[in-house]
């Protein structure tokens, strides 16, 4: 029977340390993904309902553009 081939204790525990920081970093990447997904039905709800405030807005004051520092708005210009 022949003798089997091995690598060095060091290069074992080399190899075995950088798969392990691999999978933890595949692991943390899944984490935040999963995080992202479940926050994206939020980010949708908020956008549509920024979109409702800015049509309430154009129909109250028609086209303007709103310093959201300030709350002051200009009328813009349209084109014709």
């Amino acid at each position: 029977m022949a003798k089997s081939k091995k690598i060095t204790k060091e290069e074992l525990a080399l190899v075995s340390e950088k798969i392990s920081q691999s999978t933890n970093f595949y692991a943390a990447l899944g984490r935040s993904f999963a995080a992202v997904m479940k926050s994206l039905p939020q980010l949708d709800q908020v956008e549509t309902e920024l979109a409702e405030v800015q049509k309430d807005l154009q129909e109250k004051y028609g086209s303007i553009s709103i310093d959201i520092a300030t709350g002051e708005y200009t009328q813009q210009e349209t084109a014709e």
